[in-house]
Parts: structure tokens; C-alpha cells; sequence
């Protein structure tokens, strides 16, 4: 956050020293993972306890609101970070269950005014109340022409149901329409994935905005394949998010 609003290293430096070390610390919670050292959620939450502690309370304590950094409120969306209370319900083949949990939501803009790039990144833990337990995380990146966005999203994706575990990577690629309103952002998405290993390509569709600058909402319906007794057990998921957002 520093390097971001002080520029200590002049610019360049600083994007390369917050890209070097992000890379750094993403490839370390990759491989302890990989070596079986952590669990994937003790990585995913040591992640949201990181951000928060490094990134969102500096910048609540030193660059929110125009007093701090004129830059902060132009009213131009150019990144935001977003905790997510989540809710719904799942549908696994005669059964269902009423769903909990939480996400961390980050994605930033780079570019002019009619072209934009955008660098994203999701982490979800799911669970429902007839023992389904999803964990995910999806970096993706799109290409934004005016309010029209392509691009493609890469799913690690952990099912466990009934003490029984299934692990998936999935790599398909999203359409999307938006707005860049710091305070009122929306963005609707549809992707598709790929079956791999047997399983059928599976459609999911995302709506997602800030219901106030630092109020956010979104939509998810996305498909879910899991374990069970006769192999893979197929269903969906509708699933509201309710957070708060730290737009820049």
C-alpha cells in the first residue's frame, strides 16, 4: 500500500518490488501446500489474515477519503478489495442443504479510459448443512473494451462430502459487462468450464456490485461436482454474498 500511494522506489521499482514479492509469497503458499505442509485452507486464510493486516488497515489508517490522498477519490474504479459474508443453498442429487461461509475478493485496473486490463483473484470456503465442504480459489484476468470484458479464469476447486474428497483444475474462459463507478461498480459474468476426466462442461454465471462504496453484493450460481457412492454427484449452487469493500 505504501509503494503504491509514496512511490518510495520512484515507480518502477516499486511495481516490480510488490510484484516480486507477491509472486514470492504466492509460490511459497503453493508449494507448502503441493509438500503436504499445509492444508489449503490454513493457506488460504493465512492469505485474508495477510491482506487485511498489510494492505487494508494501512490503508484505512493512512489513504482512505480525499483528506488523506486526493487520488483515492477520483470516481474512477481502478481496484478493490472485497470479504464476503456468504448464504444459499445447494442441490447434490436428492439432497439439499442451506449453505455458509466466506470470500475474499481482490482485482485491479490497468489502463485508459476505453481499454482496461483486470487481474483478479478469488478464494472461497463453502459448507452446507448436509456435510458438502468447497474450498476454491480462481485467479483470472479479462481484457475490458469499453464496458465488454473477455478473458479466462483458472478454478482450483476442493469438493468433500461424506468423508470422501475430490480435487479438480479447471481452466475456462469468461464473458462479462460492467461499470467502473468507484462507489457503484457492477459486473455480470458467465463462464464456462471445461470437463476434464469424464464430467460434462459446466456453465456458472456471477453478478456482483457495491451496493454503497463500501457495501458490496453479488450473485453466484455455479455448478458442483462432488464426491458420492456412485462416483461423481452433480448439482448447483445459489450462492449471495453480502461484505464490505475497500474501492480505490
Amino acid at each position: 500500500m505504501h509503494h503504491q500511494h509514496l512511490k518510495l522506489f520512484g515507480g518502477v521499482g516499486d511495481d516490480l518490488m510488490c510484484a516480486g514479492m507477491l509472486s514470492l509469497a504466492t509460490t511459497s503458499a503453493l508449494f507448502r501446500v503441493v509438500s503436504d505442509k499445509h492444508w489449503t485452507t490454513d493457506v488460504v486464510m493465512g492469505g485474508i489474515t495477510g491482506l487485511i493486516s498489510g494492505y487494508a488497515l494501512p490503508y484505512l489508517l493512512h489513504y482512505q477519503g480525499p483528506w488523506r490522498f486526493p487520488g483515492a477519490r477520483d470516481g474512477r474504479l481502478d481496484g478493490s478489495l472485497t470479504l464476503y459474508g456468504l448464504t444459499g443453498v445447494t442441490r447434490l442429487d436428492d439432497r439439499a442443504g442451506i449453505t455458509g461461509g466466506v470470500s475474499l475478493e481482490g482485482r485491479a485496473l490497468f489502463g485508459g479510459e476505453a481499454v482496461q486490463v483486470e487481474g483478479n483473484v478469488q478464494g472461497r470456503l463453502l459448507y452446507d448443512s448436509e456435510g458438502l465442504a468447497l474450498r476454491d480459489i480462481s485467479p483470472g484476468a479479462r481484457l475490458w473494451i469499453g464496458p465488454v470484458g473477455l478473458g479466462g479464469t483458472l478454478v482450483y476447486r476442493s469438493h468433500q462430502r461424506d468423508e470422501a474428497a475430490r480435487v479438480s483444475v479447471t481452466w475456462g474462459p469468461t464473458v462479462s459487462l460492467g461499470t467502473f463507478d468507484e462507489d457503484h461498480p457492477v459486473t455480470v459474468s458467465v463462464s464456462w468450464l471445461p470437463g476434464g476426466d469424464g464430467d460434462v462442461d459446466q456453465w456458472a454465471a456471477r453478478l456482483s456490485g457495491g451496493l454503497a462504496r463500501h457495501v458490496a453484493l453479488s450473485l453466484e450460481v455455479s455448478p458442483l461436482l462432488a464426491p458420492s457412492e456412485g462416483g461423481a454427484a452433480r448439482g448447483s449452487a445459489v450462492t449471495l454474498g453480502v461484505g464490505g469493500r475497500l474501492p480505490w
